[in-house]
């Protein structure tokens, strides 16, 4: 499975998850040079488009943020909401719908 996670503000984000090899995942950040890090856990994160890829669903709470998930290779990946183009500078529907589709397998 892919999620993403769309925060609008810079925010507490808490993510579990129920299957036991999904302990390890990690978050990745649209268009960040930085490494990713462990998704599983209570972290603050700044606005932005983010995503794990993961076995099973996860459980993802916090305030001003919305997720989307999709199983792996199911279906494309949609366009993203505009106001989440937004989050990201030079964030285009193409270079976000591959940022999710580069994803495909991680995690899996």
């Amino acid at each position: 499975m892919r999620t993403a996670i769309y925060v609008l503000k810079p925010t507490t984000v808490t993510i579990r998850s129920r299957d036991e090899g999904d302990q390890n995942v990690q978050i990745y950040r649209y268009q960040s040079r930085l490494p990713p890090r462990p998704a599983v856990g209570t972290f603050e994160v700044p606005a932005g488009i983010y995503m794990i890829a993961s076995h099973g669903e996860l459980q993802v709470s916090g305030n001003d943020l919305t997720t989307e998930i999709a199983i792996v290779d199911k279906d494309p990946w949609p366009d993203p909401p505009a106001h989440v183009l937004e989050l990201e500078a030079g964030a285009t529907a193409p270079l976000v719908r591959s940022f999710f589709q580069i994803a495909k397998g991680v995690g899996d």
